[in-house]
């Protein structure tokens, strides 16, 4: 008996969709279609979370991420290993862990998040100046954040040079988002904190950097 077996049905909250799983419905839950692609990528980045209501229960957190595990196992050309989704998947899994534990075998999610890291490296979303948009900061975030909770030097310092190149292409000198969105204005806004505090916890030398970056940007 997996641990499904205990659990109770719960109700996923996925951007534009709420998903009933019952522990018998389990296995096929990263076999599932949708007509949103957003729906798709909320599940593939455990997005649910995040915008669940309450906590969710640890228990189907576990459950959830060892069934991902099994239908995921293997990099490939899917939306469950693209770069963004997968920086995604790997913050809210460790903002999960710093709370709860990671879940799953301990050493398989550890191996699972590096194998993370390495697809991320690999598949740098960059298109040239006027094509690479919002993505290759995403990127750096991912590797970031990866590299400091897993101890991966190669990953904290390719994400830092990435999350402070970008922020010269992303902002104005004014600190506004270069694009004009204010939707992503905030969303860039909030991952900038989120970096400056994760290197704030581990003193990091380029704390200033992503914290006067931050600053900027909230202002």
């Amino acid at each position: 008996g997996g641990p499904e077996k205990t659990l109770q049905p719960i109700d996923l909250m996925l951007p534009g969709e709420r998903i009933h799983l019952a522990p018998d419905s389990l296995d096929g839950l990263f076999h599932r279609t949708f007509h949103d692609t957003e729906t798709l990528l909320g599940l593939q980045r455990f997005a649910w979370i995040t915008l669940a209501d309450h906590p969710v229960d640890t228990s189907w957190v576990d459950a959830i991420w060892r069934s991902w595990i099994v239908a995921h196992s293997h990099p490939d050309d899917s939306w469950a290993w693209h770069p963004y989704t997968v920086a995604e998947r790997a913050i809210n899994i460790l903002d999960f862990a710093a709370v709860n534990g990671l879940p799953g075998d301990e050493q398989t999610t550890r191996n699972c998040l590096v194998q993370h890291a390495t697809v991320i490296a690999d598949r740098l979303e960059y298109w040239g100046d006027n094509n690479t948009s919002n993505h290759l900061a995403n990127n750096g975030r991912g590797l970031y954040r990866i590299g400091l909770e897993l101890d991966l030097p190669w990953a904290i310092d390719l994400g830092a040079t990435i999350l402070i190149n970008e922020a010269e292409r992303l902002f104005l000198d004014s600190g506004v988002l270069r694009e004009g969105s204010s939707h992503y204005h905030l969303l860039y806004t909030q991952r900038y904190l989120d970096v400056w505090l994760a290197a704030h916890r581990h003193g990091r030398p380029e704390r200033d950097a992503l914290g006067e970056i931050a600053r900027k940007a909230l202002g």
